[in-house]
């Protein structure tokens, strides 16, 4: 879509509103894409937005100036900048004319230097730092206490998704043989990170990935971010799931059950026995036990209720629907708790759905199918995996049985391949950012459009052509009764006639 005006330099806030500069370094605001550009008092040459709003910025001059949002006024800030960036907490980094790096912890904190030399630099949500200095080697600290680090490899320019961390590291996966690898959305390449895992689980902290995973040992460990280090904490487990909000639940040895509140809590024993494990977003948890028995518990201090049916394998909704498969690949899925389980046609071995409800599945021979709700058709797309995972937006990861990794932007969108071998992934379901969904290329894929089409043509005329025998034999069949009720009319009039006959001739004999 156009939008109508002149910028040579924007940012967006995540409600949707841009603000941006014109060459006349004239400072200009807009709603959305439907609204229209307002002018705001003032001149900048560039310029950094909060998440609430709030606007730092810098003169030709190299002056700072920031103010609460479109209605209030600018306040000047003591200082010379010729680049600045700020997170969400207002923690502000800046870069002088000479290359002098400073720190100040909102409008009401002071400047503080910080050693070194940059020339562009962000700020993450977290605290953590990347810039570039003046021959493009590029570096990292965590926080104004913190030390620099060299990263290897050169950039003139970087971006940081401010949101989750510099590469919003939703995907993570081990390799066959359990290295640990979190996806890097620039390149959808892999970032080793250091450790050995079997199984694992991420989610969210105020802006960065929280890893909980078991080694082959069943080890305990804990990692934040892609720079923390691991951390074992005491306990054996043999598998683990984490909720949003940082309750880690464990099944140990003899499926018994564990949770703990977060990494500073212990872990506490629930009563049960559990093979395999769902954590919904409100700490209720979803599971089965080795005989395929069904349970449920609202947290840790509820306890389980067993559930009609059985299943191998379930998953859960956000807004509390179930979706399962039993022994026999029949699918399931009900409304919660208090509803009953409704059958839905087709047979899988895997599935996931989102918090839209969009389920994918993959069958005993590969296939995978999309569904679009309790009341939507399976629909076929081309392609052979043997697991899946779909995030919130839509977007889909999955392993083929030679352990590549495939990817694509719902259903409307084809699969593209990511570099790489792995032999279990693992989703933080999350809505993708608009850069991470153009990272997965969306256009129609000629060729798997035409052999879906192909497909289709093939059922059809298939279709057409038993519809056509079918006919052709109870046309057949019709002819051949036909003709045999008038063979036997025939016989019978024959027979008529011939007694007919005899009875003549014996009369007249008489």
């Amino acid at each position: 879509v156009h939008i109508p005006g002149k910028l040579v330099h924007l940012d967006v806030m995540p409600d949707g509103r841009v603000w941006g500069i014109n060459a006349a370094d004239q400072i200009f605001t807009i709603s959305g894409p439907n609204g229209q550009w307002q002018h705001i008092p003032g001149s900048l040459k560039l310029l950094r937005v909060m998440p609430d709003g709030r606007v730092w910025g810098i003169n030709a001059n190299q002056d700072i100036f920031t103010r609460a949002g479109v209605a209030s006024e600018w306040q000047h800030i003591p200082g010379k900048l010729v680049f600045l960036d700020v997170n969400a907490k207002g923690e502000v980094w800046g870069i002088n004319i000479n290359q002098d790096i400073y720190y100040r912890n909102g409008v009401n904190g002071n400047w503080i230097h910080i050693p070194g030399k940059l020339v562009k630099l962000r700020v993450l949500d977290d605290g953590v730092v990347y810039g570039i200095n003046g021959v493009d080697q590029i570096y990292t600290i965590n926080g104004p206490k913190g030390q620099w680090q060299n990263i290897p490899g050169a950039l003139t320019t970087l971006w940081g998704l401010r949101e989750n961390g510099l590469y919003n590291n939703f995907l993570w996966g081990v390799n066959p043989q359990d290295s640990i690898f979190a996806l890097n959305p620039y390149n959808n390449g892999w970032i080793q990170t250091p450790g050995s895992l079997r199984s694992l689980d991420v989610y969210f902290e105020q802006g960065t990935p929280v890893v909980w995973g078991v080694n082959s040992a069943d080890n305990v460990y804990y990692r934040r971010g892609l720079h923390g280090l691991w951390i074992q904490i005491p306990g054996l487990l043999r598998y683990i799931k984490v909720n949003p909000s940082g309750r880690v639940w464990g099944l140990g040895a003899n499926q018994v059950i564990f949770t703990r509140e977060n990494v500073r809590a212990n872990w506490q024993v629930v009563p049960g026995r559990l093979e395999s494990l769902e954590v919904m977003p409100d700490g209720r948890v979803w599971g089965i036990n080795a005989a395929q028995q069904i349970f449920t518990i609202a947290g840790p201090s509820g306890s389980f209720q067993q559930i009609e049916g059985s299943l191998k394998m379930l998953k859960v909704m956000p807004d509390g629907r179930v979706w399962g498969i039993n022994a026999n690949q029949d699918i399931f899925t009900r409304a919660g708790v208090n509803s009953p389980w409704q059958h839905i046609p087709g047979k899988l071995v895997t599935l996931d759905v989102n918090a839209k409800g969009e389920v994918w599945g993959i069958n005993v021979n590969d296939d995978i199918f999309y569904r679009n709700g309790v009341n939507g058709n399976w629909i076929h797309v081309p392609g052979k995996l043997v697991s899946i995972s779909v995030m919130h937006d839509g977007s889909v990861y999955g392993i083929n049985r030679g352990g590549h990794i495939f990817a694509r932007r719902g259903l409307e969108c084809y699969w593209i391949q990511i570099p790489g071998i792995l032999k279990n992934l693992w989703v933080v379901k999350t809505e993708l950012s608009s850069f991470q969904q153009n990272t997965l290329v969306c256009k129609p894929n000629t060729q798997e459009v035409q052999a879906e089409e192909a497909r289709k043509k093939a059922a059809e005329e298939a279709a057409r052509q038993a519809a056509a025998a079918a006919a052709k034999r109870a046309a057949e069949e019709a002819a051949r009764q036909a003709a045999a009720a008038a063979a036997k009319r025939a016989a019978e009039e024959a027979a008529r006639q011939a007694a007919a006959a005899a009875a003549k001739r014996a009369a007249e004999e008489a």
